[in-house]
């Protein structure tokens, strides 16, 4: 996966993260009219994010920090949790 659609994916789960939970698929249905995969994943992330914890989210931020910098740098002297 490419850092531009890691992006897009972050900054509509955000977007729709953001809204109250019954306007979600309306939103994601405006946003990407054009590419229904993307608004699969984010609508995933979306689902995903509602059966987890708050330490479960800070975990989640976590990896997708260190996804989208694994594209540009590596990831050397970086730890998540005890790893």
């Amino acid at each position: 996966m490419t850092t531009e659609r890691w992006e897009a994916i972050e900054a509509l789960f955000e977007q729709a993260f953001a809204l109250p939970p019954d306007d979600r698929v309306a939103f994601l249905a405006t946003a990407c009219p054009d590419d229904p995969t993307l608004c699969a994943e984010v609508a995933s992330l979306l689902d995903a994010s509602e059966e987890t914890g708050p330490l479960d989210r800070l975990i989640s931020d976590i990896a997708v920090s260190a996804a989208t910098e694994m594209d540009t740098a590596p990831l050397d002297g970086h730890t998540v949790g005890p790893y």
